[in-house]
């Protein structure tokens, strides 16, 4: 259920769908990406009790900020970890997006290129 409602928020926003090409450039350019593998930008990871909650959530938190971005090119450049307990029903979802892409938004269309059929 949590996949499909992943699928779904991520196809209705369209710069979680590209990749990036010529990443030296200081143009932007993105390349619209036929397929998104969410085995690869979705972890999930159940916390054993034995193991601080809180703790593991904030070591998450700074291994994904502080974790580069491959394959640029082929692969979107955002990725999610889901965070259950194992003695609770609830989940966190720790969802990170690179900076740079988001910037991109704000931005002039002069600035940022859709390469749409690459």
């Amino acid at each position: 259920m949590v996949e499909q409602a992943f699928a779904r928020a991520i196809l209705q926003h369209p710069l979680f769908t590209v990749g990036r090409v010529n990443d030296e450039s200081k143009k932007l350019c993105w390349v619209r990406l036929d397929r998104i593998d969410l085995n690869i930008h979705v972890e999930w990871k159940t916390v054993p009790e034995s193991e601080d909650y809180d703790r593991v959530l904030q070591d998450t938190l700074e291994l994904q900020v502080n974790t580069n971005y491959t394959h640029l090119e082929t692969r979107p450049q955002w990725r999610s970890v889901i965070l259950g307990s194992a003695e609770s029903k609830f989940i966190d979802i720790v969802f990170v997006v690179k900076k740079l892409s988001t910037f991109a938004i704000a931005g002039s269309d002069k600035e940022t290129v859709i390469l749409k059929d690459r």
